[in-house]
């Protein structure tokens, strides 16, 4: 049995684990995560406090899947600061004025998927008076003279970002 298990030993050694390459992902956390609240909402999820998760797996399982096709040396989850969108309103006043509010459930599961951020070490950022967008804009133009950088959002906006290392 102990030989045995030297030979597991060895062979678990051996495994390579994911190879990480040189690159940083910016990942637009709320706008992903607006999106797979509305992906779920019709699921009802919830944990035993009855508060809405569907979002958080979504954006975890989303997460987890980005992680593993494009393994970065970097990562950055980047969320909306709350009250952002007013910087901007007092710069452009008809900045989002056509959209709803964002529903409690989801801005509960803001909060949530920070914690879940933290629980896997994954780094996260938010800046006041600042969207994602802003802020991964910035992360991007300044790091991709020196590395690859990946961008996750459906924000089409950042596609003007899209360039020879981006």
């Amino acid at each position: 049995a102990a030989k045995q298990d030297a030979v597991v030993r060895k062979q678990v050694r051996k495994t390579a684990p994911i190879e990480r390459r040189e690159g940083l992902m910016l990942v637009d956390a709320h706008a992903c995560l607006y999106a797979a609240y509305w992906a779920t909402v019709k699921l009802k999820l919830q944990n035993e406090r009855g508060e809405g998760t569907g979002a958080i797996l979504a954006f975890a399982n989303l997460m987890r899947a980005f992680l593993r096709e494009v393994p970065v040396s970097h990562l950055a989850v980047i969320f909306d600061s709350p009250g952002a969108a007013k910087t901007r309103q007092e710069i452009l006043p008809e900045y989002k004025t056509n959209r709803n509010h964002p529903p409690d459930e989801f801005k509960q599961q803001v909060g949530k998927a920070k914690e879940m951020c933290e629980a896997f070490g994954w780094s996260y950022r938010e800046e006041t008076g600042y969207e994602a967008d802003d802020l991964i804009h910035t992360f991007a133009t300044s790091s991709s003279e020196k590395m690859r950088v990946h961008i996750i959002s459906i924000d089409k906006d950042l596609a003007q970002l899209v360039g020879p290392n981006v």
